[in-house]
């Protein structure tokens, strides 16, 4: 495989991705690439033309395989599977600069610390919005809710807490 010149990118990401195969030393002969249809939507254009990017690298035991059909233009569709299969070597070869792997723990460590703020804000205030709902429903009295805003609930729950005493107040 050659590197995809020809592909309607910027300078800096055509750069970029070169500096990257160069870092970790990927010789791009040894990159097998077959050209494929695109599946979906396009109709007759895409049935007849092989836009789409089929790449197969051989990495120690492990055969790694990218296949790429977004784009309309093959060119593209090169650059971006090229793009794809130096992000997995990448990921394999050096997960200490590895950019996409760093992304994923990212992602992954704020969405853990967003299930641990829900959970804990559920054991917390776990009925503040049950207990709002019996209110105006007039299930519970304005005694009992005045006993409920002391406990702290959410400070958008307590708005809610006080908004529904001031109204019940002026009935």
């Amino acid at each position: 495989m050659r590197f995809p010149d020809d592909a309607h990118v910027t300078l800096p990401k055509r750069d970029a991705l070169k500096t990257r195969i160069a870092r970790l030393q990927i010789d791009l002969q040894k990159i097998d690439e077959q050209a494929v249809k695109a599946s979906g939507p396009g109709g007759q254009k895409v049935n007849k033309t092989a836009s789409g990017v089929l790449l197969r690298y051989s990495l120690d035991t492990e055969l790694l395989v990218v296949k790429w059909t977004r784009e309309r233009q093959h060119s593209l569709n090169r650059f971006l599977a090229l793009r794809e299969l130096v992000d997995k070597i990448e990921m394999r070869v050096s997960p200490q600069t590895s950019e996409r792997l760093q992304e994923q723990t990212r992602i992954r460590k704020s969405k853990a610390r967003a299930r641990r703020r829900r959970s804990n804000n559920q054991r917390k205030y776990g009925d503040a919005h049950e207990f709002l709902k019996h209110v105006r429903d007039g299930v519970c009295d304005v005694e009992e809710l005045l006993w409920y805003t002391a406990s702290e609930p959410p400070s958008d729950c307590h708005y809610r807490l006080e908004h529904v005493v001031f109204n019940q107040a002026l009935d």
